[in-house]
């Protein structure tokens, strides 16, 4: 047998020493381009503009009852999770929220680390029940056509692509914040009667101002107003009332249900909506409103009406604006 020189011995050794940390870098290196991230996301509903607003404040169908988390690489979801609003907690001024962590998310490279992140609040308002077993195609593209009213659970949305930041800062846990939105726009109408004498208040709409479908899901900026292929306008109607006496003193203030629309803006309406009412089943009236040629989600239009006497005749004023969402009160504004 040939014996080594002290040459070769070392040579050898050297080899076997990097044979033996070749498969430790390898391994190395293939756990560093798949790292795991952890993603604390805190889902709230819109933001009230007065803090000391109580979040309990908006209607009952407005507020936050169930929660759905999605969150999807590509065409594959990789959580779906499901809250009610026992999971929930609350800030200071009441609004709801629902923190959530995502742990293990694994990055598979310096340029792959971005989730999309989707929640639907009070889902079952969608009319759809297939939300365990539902693809990220569908959620990208999914209409909704049922009809909402005051009984209704309103559903609100949000999407955001999030990046996950390796290494993570801090405490290893990146926090981010989502707040959800409503998939329809609000109509709120008031009548103020000042004339002295009970008025009958028929045929109540808006002409051609409801959309019959709309997107479960904006863009995430919210920036546009997305409306689908093929939407059929129709009016806003409301159901004939009497509204009792009043004096200019004490007028009789009476609010109708609101109405939910999905966005829309109708070609038709570029000169602005149009409300027409019928005075006491004989006296017609038409009301316009140049400025609005539509609404987006999250927007409530509210219109009041005043009618009051001049001389013999009863005459309507009439005032209005486009506001964010805002909770449910019976408070109405004065009429100026």
């Amino acid at each position: 047998m040939k014996k080594l020189t002290k040459k070769y011995s070392v040579q050898l050794a050297g080899l076997l020493l990097l044979l033996t940390l070749l498969p430790v870098s390898c391994i190395k290196d293939d756990y560093a381009a798949k790292e795991k991230a952890t993603v604390q996301v805190t889902f709230t509903t819109r933001t009230l503009s007065d803090e000391t607003i109580a979040g309990d404040d908006l209607a009952a169908n407005e507020r936050m009852q169930t929660l759905r988390v999605i969150v999807a690489k590509g065409s594959k979801i990789l959580y779906n999770e499901y809250y009610t609003k026992d999971d929930f907690a609350r800030y200071a001024n009441g609004q709801r929220y629902k923190t959530v962590t995502f742990s293990e998310l694994v990055t598979e490279d310096e340029e792959d680390r971005t989730f999309d992140f989707y929640a639907i609040a009070n889902e079952v308002g969608t009319g759809y029940n297939d939300w365990e077993n539902v693809s990220v195609q569908t959620l990208e593209n999914r209409e909704i056509t049922q009809p909402f009213s005051s009984n209704s659970l309103i559903p609100q949305t949000a999407k955001k692509t999030i990046t996950v930041q390796i290494p993570q800062d801090g405490g290893g846990i990146q926090e981010e914040k989502m707040q959800l939105e409503f998939v329809v726009a609000k109509v709120s109408l008031s009548f103020s009667n000042q004339t002295g004498e009970a008025q009958t208040l028929s045929d109540v709409k808006i002409v051609g101002a409801k959309p019959d479908k709309g997107f479960l899901f904006n863009d995430e900026d919210n920036e546009t107003i997305y409306i689908p292929d093929g939407v059929k306008y129709s009016d806003v109607e409301w159901a004939r009332e009497v509204i009792t006496a009043g004096t200019e003193m004490e007028p009789t203030i009476f609010n109708y249900s609101p109405v939910y629309l999905f966005p829309g803006q109708n070609p038709s309406l570029d000169s602005g909506y149009k409300l027409t009412a019928t005075l006491n089943t004989s006296d017609s009236r038409e009301l316009k409103m140049p400025s609005i040629t539509g609404l987006d989600r999250g927007q409530e239009l509210k219109i009041n009406i005043r009618l009051y006497k001049e001389a013999v005749d009863t005459q309507i004023n009439l005032t209005w604006e486009v506001v964010d969402w805002q909770p449910s009160n019976n408070i109405v504004p004065p009429f100026n």
